[in-house]
């Protein structure tokens, strides 16, 4: 494989996992990781934002544990060739902290998501970026019954997923999770007389 046709396949696969044919995508993302791991070597930040790019399109698939170890490659890679505090880094934090909250391994993707939200959270409040880092650092407290500490943060997600002309997906994530913090936050409520 050229690199260049690697990255253009990679290109296509993105542009597949985004009109939602994620099944296609996975074909085009694991041809464009297995071309790199040959071509760059397993240590190279190309090959783990491949591993990042399988990852996200298996966690879309619904194939969790599979997703979680191509995330796991792709932090140990990144972190190696970027650095912790990078902001592809954090983002495979996010993604890696989504799928742990989806396996309920919840204190874990607490660790992953407040990694993300430092990281990413100096982008801007209104960089795509930093609203991910929130959103699923938001979403962990309300899986770890922390409703009332997620909720302003999913409500500012919500807005500025609004008004940034969002992807469809991730602002019906956003209404179905303060959906599901705003009853949690009133039944902690005291009932008055």
């Amino acid at each position: 494989h050229h690199p260049w046709s690697l990255t253009t396949r990679g290109n296509v696969a993105a542009g597949k996992a985004a009109k939602g044919d994620y099944a296609a995508a996975l074909i085009d993302f694991e041809i464009t990781l297995e071309g790199k791991r040959a071509l760059l070597g397993e240590k190279n930040t190309d090959v783990g934002i491949s591993y990042h790019n399988v990852g996200s399109v298996l966690s879309a698939l619904g194939r969790e544990e599979e997703a979680l170890r191509h995330f796991e490659a792709a932090l140990s890679i990144k972190e190696s060739g970027f650095g912790p505090e990078h902001v592809s880094t954090a983002l495979t934090q996010a993604n890696l902290g989504d799928t742990l909250c989806e396996l309920g391994r919840l204190e874990e993707c607490m660790a992953a998501t407040t990694v993300a939200e430092r990281v990413l959270g100096p982008l801007g409040e209104d960089h795509p970026y930093a609203i991910t880092g929130r959103f699923v650092h938001a979403r962990a407290l309300l899986e770890l019954d922390r409703a009332e500490e997620a909720l302003p943060t999913l409500r500012e997600v919500l807005e500025a997923r609004q008004h940034e002309n969002p992807d469809v997906l991730d602002l019906a994530l956003s209404e179905f999770f303060l959906a599901r913090a705003i009853p949690s936050c009133c039944m902690h409520r005291p009932t008055l007389n």
